[in-house]
């Protein structure tokens, strides 16, 4: 403590530092103590239980990061060794952080490449920004992403230091995040695949993400909504690889039967825009709209389309649909008592004297070019239309472990429960209410109900074809990677 000569704001400002510290009078100490966060041990905990790996890269000093990591209980060897820069000599040296805190008269050992490999398997090493930059001028490459992977402490780095760290594990081939809320964590937050900034001022301003309560139980948060984000993302990409397929499979049947007739045979207007607004419309939107589970999972879904599930996922359900759909119409073919190809109806049409079923006619009026009325098109339409709820509700009724049971969203639920039931009624529906408006053929209720026994054993086939593709498949798969 000094007493000023002045006290006047203009002359104190016009006083140099060494005056001011010079000849002063002690006082006392004050220490500052900045307490750890209770929510901080529960995320971690957290992450580690997802096998999510955590590193320390602070500017503070390493005992300082040691001692906090030891607070936080996080997965560290009992033994932590400091590694730094002798003043003296310019050479890396490190020494164990029990050492430091028991004896005055612990030494420092050298640390070089000759005996790197035995220091890190006996500690945990909490290296400062000074080792860190001798050691990348003076190792290999190989040595430096080695000590990266395996260091969990960095003490004393400069913010562009902390970039490099974040850089070279991306090289790695590590999916990285980043939190902080400093300036000089900046340009480690837009390196990182995944920047979480905790505070409003610089940080969030190159941070993709930033906290709203600036509190580190985000991070968690943050990595439940990105993974139930892509995976939402690849069962939304699913479901509309099948809905053209569907769609492109009844316009090909149909344009087969009409060609063996020299016509064309169409679907409706009305049942293009029933299977389009009313179904896959509503059911595309509405699924993305479930949330991501409570609780981080170990796993982690597919980090690319081509990944094996996915792709197993729509190539057997393109084969599951199609068999079912073959199914149906191979039915009714087998339907001799009251079914009429059109091929056979426009022959009775066009010349009276051949020899048909009485019912083999061509329903209501019709156009010899275009016919939309026949019973191949009301068999498809009636079937296949129930395909795209078949494909919305396998891709969505299996819980994972990256989003809520498809219940929880109420408006998918409410949806597909809503189509459903109006596409059943208009399967099993003998009345005729619905010929006109959609265009189909009056056909008898035991067919309709065979065609129900299809729709059935294709949703029960398709969600365990799902069940395969996204967990027995996903799982093997990933043993045998972790093998290779």
């Amino acid at each position: 403590m000094k007493e000023l000569a002045s006290s006047s704001s203009t002359a104190i400002d016009t006083i140099n530092r060494e005056e001011v510290e010079c000849l002063v009078e002690f006082q006392g100490v004050a220490i500052f103590k900045n307490e750890l966060k209770p929510e901080t041990k529960g995320m971690l905990d957290e992450l580690g239980e997802a096998k999510i790996d955590v590193r320390i890269i602070t500017g503070d000093n390493a005992l300082t990061a040691v001692h906090v990591c030891r607070e936080l209980e996080m997965p560290l060897k009992p033994k932590i060794a400091v590694v730094d820069v002798d003043a003296a000599s310019g050479s890396t040296v490190y020494i164990s952080a029990d050492a430091v805190k028991t004896s005055t008269s612990a030494q420092w050992e050298s640390f070089n490449s000759s005996n790197i490999d035995q220091v890190m398997a006996e500690y945990d090493l909490a290296m400062t920004g000074a080792a860190l930059e001798k050691i990348r001028n003076d190792c290999g490459d190989d040595t430096i992403q080695r000590i990266i992977k395996q260091t969990p402490i960095f003490a004393r780095v400069r913010p562009q230091q902390k970039t490099w760290i974040v850089e070279q594990l991306i090289e790695m081939g590590l999916v990285v995040g980043m939190c902080g809320d400093g300036t000089n964590d900046s340009g480690a937050l837009k390196a990182a695949h995944v920047g979480l900034a905790l505070s409003s001022a610089e940080a969030s301003i190159v941070a993709p993400f930033t906290s709203k309560a600036k509190a580190i139980l985000d991070v968690p948060v943050l990595l439940r909504e990105g993974r139930c984000a892509l995976t939402t993302s690849f069962q939304s990409f699913k479901f509309m690889c099948l809905y053209p397929i569907i769609q492109l499979s009844m316009v090909i049947v149909l344009a087969h039967v009409g060609s063996e007739a020299d016509t064309e045979v169409l679907l409706a207007n009305n049942q293009y825009v029933w299977d389009d607004m009313a179904i896959v419309l509503g059911l595309s939107i509405a699924m993305l709209y479930t949330g991501p589970t409570y609780k981080l999972s170990p796993d982690k879904p597919p980090n690319t389309l081509f990944s094996l599930s996915i792709v197993a996922s729509i190539v057997g359900q393109v084969a599951i649909f199609i068999a079912g759909f073959a199914a149906a119409l191979a039915v009714l073919h087998h339907e001799d008592s009251w079914f009429c190809s059109v091929k056979d109806a426009l022959a009775y049409v066009n010349d009276p004297n051949a020899t048909m079923y009485p019912n083999c006619v061509v329903f209501k009026d019709y156009d010899m070019e275009a016919l939309e009325y026949s019973y191949e098109d009301t068999t498809t339409w009636l079937f296949v239309h129930l395909s795209y709820i078949v494909v919305a509700l396998a891709f969505n009724i299996l819980k994972d472990a990256f989003r809520l049971p498809f219940y929880t969203n109420r408006i998918f639920t409410t949806l597909a429960i809503l189509a459903l039931g109006l596409n059943l009624w208009f399967l099993l529906d003998t009345s005729g209410v619905i010929n006109d408006t959609f265009q189909v053929m009056p056909i008898p209720a035991s067919f309709r109900w065979k065609l129900l026994l299809l729709f059935i054993a294709e949703l029960f086939i398709t969600s365990g074809w799902e069940y395969i593709a996204t967990r027995t498949l996903s799982n093997w798969y990933s043993k045998k990677s972790n093998t290779l």
